[in-house]
C-alpha cells in the first residue's frame, strides 16, 4: 500500500525567550527556525505567540519570558537540527519539543485553540449581541 506524500510525522516546539529580547530579534530567530524547517523538507503548519509571561520558577535567574509554539512537520533530522540552533542562540531559555502525530496531513490539520488562546478571548455581553443581530420575523 502506498502513503501518500503529504503525510509526515507531526512536531510542536514551545520554546521561552529572555523578556528583553526585542522584538525584531524575535521576529528574525522565528524566520530563521522556519528557514530551517523548509530547508529540511518540513512545513511549518502554526505558529502562535503567547507573549510575554511569569515563570513559574526562575530559569538562568529570569522570572518572565516571551513563549512561542510552532507546530510543523518533517522528519527526525530536522528536530535535531531545529533544537540544536535552540540550544546555540543565548536568547532562548528553554525549549521542549513533542511528537503530535506518526502522519499528519499537513493540508487537512486543524489545531485544537489552546488554553492559552481560548483564555485571552474575550465573550461577547448578551446585550452586545442581540443589539448586533436584529430579529426580524
Amino acid at each position: 500500500m502506498k502513503k501518500s506524500t503529504n503525510l509526515t510525522i507531526g512536531y510542536e516546539t514551545t520554546y521561552i525567550s529572555k523578556p528583553d529580547s526585542g522584538d525584531d530579534a524575535l521576529r528574525s530567530f522565528l524566520e530563521k527556525l522556519k528557514g530551517i524547517i523548509k530547508a529540511h523538507g518540513g512545513e511549518v503548519v502554526a505558529v502562535e505567540d503567547w507573549g510575554r509571561r511569569r515563570l513559574a520558577y526562575p530559569i538562568q535567574k529570569e522570572t518572565r519570558g516571551v513563549y512561542t509554539h510552532v507546530v510543523y512537520s518533517g522528519n527526525n533530522s530536522l528536530v535535531a537540527e531545529l533544537e540544536r540552533n535552540l540550544r546555540i542562540n543565548e536568547q532562548v531559555i528553554r525549549f521542549l519539543t513533542v511528537k503530535i502525530a506518526d502522519e499528519i496531513d499537513t493540508a487537512t490539520f486543524k489545531r485544537k485553540p489552546t488554553a492559552n488562546i481560548a483564555a485571552t478571548a474575550v465573550p461577547l455581553p448578551a446585550a452586545a449581541v442581540s443589539a448586533a443581530a436584529p430579529i426580524t420575523e
